[in-house]
């Protein structure tokens, strides 16, 4: 049986053999030393991405199953392989902080992820601490969440007044105006981090699991009858939110106009939903 720095070893020599991949860590007992008889080997990768971030994106990468197979074939374990392209954030920021690299082939790029991904996860945290608080408080709306519900709805509406002065911004515009990039970054990034609260505030009071991405919470406020009419507009909002600070102006810029043309409008209409659901709630009924 393999050890621990034999296993690391192995793990290395054998992803060298899959080009598209741009680095990759051996984390868990096989990175830590505390290795059992029976312990899977965990190993996170991230695929190339043609130079784009991609956190918590709902695509597979190339030869998964085979780069899977090829691991456990030269650890002689089972292999729980983490795909960081993919992943919720706040595992692939718990891999990166404890794990070993094993593969590095662009130092700048994984330097630009792990700011990226730790950070998004430092914020998810206190999101999935908020819920849990909500959740636990109260079966249904409170006066307090009702409160803060719409004072959210009122403040997308007001924000939802600048659309139309950004809606004609050039790329030129956007890489030299500093106050113009500064401000429409900004309206882009509370107008989505706007919408995932009222989807925080919804699903908690509605008693739904905690879900583990902003994705999912966006995803699953669309399941809910009342904000059925939204299915498949929010979710994508996310990995948007996730980008807004670390990604490059030219790679972003398609993004956020896009996010001005048609992002903006879901979020209007969900303000709107939003208030047509707080007014058809029960009663608060508290813990």
């Amino acid at each position: 049986m393999l050890t621990a720095d034999e296993i690391a070893s192995a793990v290395a020599s054998e992803l060298e053999r899959f080009p598209h991949l741009t680095f990759a860590v051996l984390f868990g007992s096989a990175a830590s030393g505390r290795m059992r008889p029976d312990s899977d080997v965990d190993v996170a990768v991230y695929g190339a991405s043609a130079g784009r971030l991609e956190i918590e994106q709902e695509r597979e990468i190339d030869r998964e199953t085979e780069i899977q197979i090829a691991l456990e074939r030269t650890t002689q374990r089972n292999v729980e392989l983490l795909v960081m392209n993919r992943a919720p954030a706040t595992v692939c920021s718990s891999a990166l902080t404890s794990g070993r690299v094993v593969l590095m082939r662009d130092a700048a790029f994984y330097s630009r992820y792990f700011l990226a991904v730790t950070s998004v996860a430092i914020d998810f945290l206190q999101t999935e601490r908020e819920y849990r608080a909500i959740r636990d408080r109260s079966r249904s709306l409170s006066p307090v969440d009702r409160s803060r519900l719409e004072r959210i709805a009122d403040f997308i509406d007001t924000e939802m007044e600048d659309r139309e002065r950004f809606r004609d911004v050039t790329q030129h515009r956007y890489r030299s105006d500093r106050d113009l990039r500064r401000n429409l970054d900004r309206w882009v990034e509370i107008l989505i981090n706007a919408a995932i609260d009222i989807g925080k505030i919804v699903l908690s009071c509605a008693q739904r699991p905690i879900p583990y991405t902003y994705g999912q919470i966006l995803a699953d406020l669309e399941t809910l009858p009342d904000f059925a009419a939204l299915s498949g507009r929010l979710q994508p909002l996310a990995a948007l939110r996730n980008l807004m600070a670390h990604e490059y102006l030219d790679l972003r810029f398609g993004r956020i106009m896009r996010f001005v043309a048609e992002g903006a409008g879901a979020v209007g209409e969900l303000s709107r939903l939003t208030r047509r659901w707080i007014s058809q709630s029960e009663e608060p009924c508290e813990t």
